[in-house]
């Protein structure tokens, strides 16, 4: 968590999740500057802007295996190229050792907490085990 000289404490971290065809700069809203362009839009200066280039909030942990059905397939990451949190755990453990394809965003991709974590197989998947104990089974009450 840092405080990003906007007054806010944020988590936010450029995580360099690959570009996908369905998720392409621009397009739904999706990939691209995104903090960044939000704060270079509000008419922030560069200094400020080009430090958030890229990055996007960490999200809970809360209901990460949460399905409506069970052969439901999840995505996860932000534009969900990763479609169960065994890859996803995979990636945040290897990107920065194996090759991958480009990240959306090169800048400021968070190479001190991910990309090279030295996780065995059993300790990942021990991690995932863990993540999938947070799903709670809570719904949206329907509307009245």
């Amino acid at each position: 968590m840092a405080e990003n000289g906007l007054g806010v404490w944020h988590v936010v971290w450029s995580v360099g999740l690959l570009r996908t065809q369905e998720c392409q700069p621009g397009r739904h809203g999706l990939g691209g500057p995104r903090l960044g362009g939000f704060l270079m839009g509000a008419g922030y200066s560069e200094e400020v802007y080009l430090a958030e280039w890229g990055k996007h909030k960490v999200p809970t942990l809360r209901n990460a295996d949460q399905r409506p059905y069970p052969e439901f397939v999840k995505a996860y990451g932000h534009n969900g190229f990763f479609k169960s949190l065994e890859e996803i755990t995979h990636f945040y453990n290897i990107r920065d050792v194996e090759p991958w394809s480009a990240p959306e965003v090169s800048e400021n991709v968070n190479t001190d907490e991910l990309g090279n974590l030295g996780l065995t197989p059993d300790e990942e998947a021990a991690i995932v085990a863990f993540m999938k104990t947070l799903t709670d089974g809570y719904t949206t009450p329907p509307a009245p």
